[in-house]
């Protein structure tokens, strides 16, 4: 009794440790006038964006409103107008998920935004090309959309950690902070502007710290802290660099793929288009609907 016993405390042991069973992908199908589209999500990949779109359709959110945006060789958009052409009122945007690896390739949905990276809300498009230039990239330099290693959850590559380690290599926590700040040495002082960025303090400002070496450039450059070749920007990698703050270029989150229907995006990718409503062009003349978008019930083995 104890032998088996323990053999059954062992089993569930080991089923707790290796932790729940991954779900299948979800699946929803968009019924347009001119046929179904079936589309697999990548809840695995872009949790939010899934969880987002799978809120609007459970809401039949989707009904009767357009593929609004149609450009050969590029993509087709929708979701976001009635028949009528007006905006349809969005929940709240979501965040940018564009970091999870996954590209803007041919028959891939990704969503729609403004020029700000985290505008997104319901509006989505599927490319009908390899649309590179629309996927997430790190670059070394970049403009002052530099963000924290932290903030996109990209993790080190030999440790497989996050980073959360200072200039000095010690773990950063709130009171680790908080004793830094309170010592009131100025030695401590760009000590305590690292561990606010890795944290996302909202007395940091990166904006202030730009000034602030361009206030004192000609001091850097002439203590050695800056060669004479070198900009303010250089000086704020070179500081921030223990904690891997990052230039990129956002990108579209990639969040689902066509999976039955291809053709069908192929007829709407051909339909003649022109000004319609608020839009000067790019908008199918012959209005192309979409009917519905509900989630597929996948049929049990």
């Amino acid at each position: 009794m104890k032998k088996h016993y323990l053999i059954l405390s062992t089993l569930f042991l080991l089923l707790c440790l290796s932790g729940p069973l991954s779900a299948a992908n979800p699946q929803i199908r968009i019924t347009t006038n001119h046929g179904a589209i079936d589309v697999e999500l990548y809840a695995d990949k872009a949790p939010a964006t899934v969880n987002n779109i799978l809120a609007y359709v459970d809401s039949g959110f989707y009904t009767d409103t357009l593929y609004h945006r149609v450009i050969p060789g590029f993509m087709i958009q929708g979701g976001g107008y009635t028949a009528d052409y007006k905006k349809k009122k969005t929940q709240a945007a979501i965040q940018n998920e564009a970091y999870n690896g996954l590209k803007n390739r041919r028959g891939t949905l990704a969503m729609a935004r403004t020029g700000d990276p985290h505008s997104a809300s319901s509006q989505f498009f599927i490319n009908v090309s390899d649309n590179q230039f629309l996927d997430f990239e790190i670059a070394p330099y970049g403009p002052l959309n530099t963000v924290r290693q932290s903030q996109l959850g990209i993790k080190d590559a030999h440790s497989g950690r996050i980073s959360t380690k200072d200039c000095r290599g010690k773990r950063i926590t709130r009171n680790s902070l908080k004793q830094a700040q309170e010592s009131g040495n100025n030695e401590n002082k760009g000590y305590v502007c690292l561990m606010r960025a890795i944290l996302n303090d909202d007395t940091y400002s990166l904006d202030s710290e730009l000034k602030s070496c361009l206030s004192q450039i000609e001091t850097l450059k002439q203590s050695g802290k800056l060669g004479n070749d070198q900009t303010c920007s250089d000086y704020i990698n070179m500081k921030h660099q223990a904690i891997k703050l990052v230039h990129v270029r956002w990108g579209y989150t990639v969040f689902g793929k066509v999976i039955n229907g291809y053709d069908i995006v192929e007829a709407i990718e051909k339909v003649q288009t022109g000004p319609a409503g608020a839009f000067r062009k790019d908008a199918p003349k012959d209005q192309v609907i979409i009917q519905s978008i509900q989630r597929i019930q996948k049929q049990p083995n």
